[in-house]
């Protein structure tokens, strides 16, 4: 049930909690109960999709290092925008090394999780990669979190694990006011 928490998985030798924050077209919809590790999105590099995005990496979710690390259970991660997450592509956040995030989970887990097909949104200098438009949740940040809706460029992506879009965010901010939020303030850091 929404609130409810489940154990599954490992992530530098800690186990990993996490909690259910409702239910979408998709399903139950789990989020890691606390920050599991920092990584770069995406490292720069000439493989990357359009010019500006070369000295800073992708905005594309689906050409992101972090998509191809997290939905991997290779010891050896294939990153598909062929810039991988190394020293030189990441300013020294580098990761290239790390066996992909599912081989931290029993196969047993890995069967639990299920593969989901999401619209992920894009911004404006990738429009040729769109699938469509949509109107998508946003949020002024200067109105405490009030959802506002503007109209955006998506794409299809397939994935077990990702990192939350807005909609996704509303969902947790919405069910599971125990303390973070306070009457649809933010009460602490995020």
């Amino acid at each position: 049930k929404t609130g409810d928490y489940i154990e599954m998985g490992a992530y530098s030798g800690k186990p990993i909690m996490w909690r259910c924050i409702g239910s979408d077209e998709n399903g139950k919809l789990m989020l890691s109960d606390g920050m599991i590790c920092s990584k770069a999105y995406d490292g720069k590099g000439v493989h990357t999709p359009s010019t500006t995005d070369r000295y800073g990496g992708s905005n594309i979710w689906s050409q992101s290092n972090i998509r191809c690390w997290l939905n991997s259970d290779a010891e050896k991660v294939e990153y598909i925008c062929g810039n991988p997450p190394n020293n030189y592509n990441t300013l020294a956040n580098e990761y290239d090394w790390e066996w992909g995030f599912l081989t931290n989970f029993e196969e047993n887990e890995k069967k639990l999780i299920k593969q989901v097909q999401q619209k992920t949104a894009l911004n404006e200098m990738d429009i040729a990669a769109a699938d469509g438009t949509y109107t998508k949740v946003t949020f002024a940040f200067d109105n405490d979190w009030e959802p506002l809706y503007e109209e955006r460029y998506y794409q299809f992506t397939e994935d077990k694990i990702f990192l939350l879009d807005e909609e996704q965010l509303l969902m947790a901010i919405t069910n599971l006011d125990d303390g973070f939020y306070k009457n649809g303030k933010k009460t602490g850091h995020m």
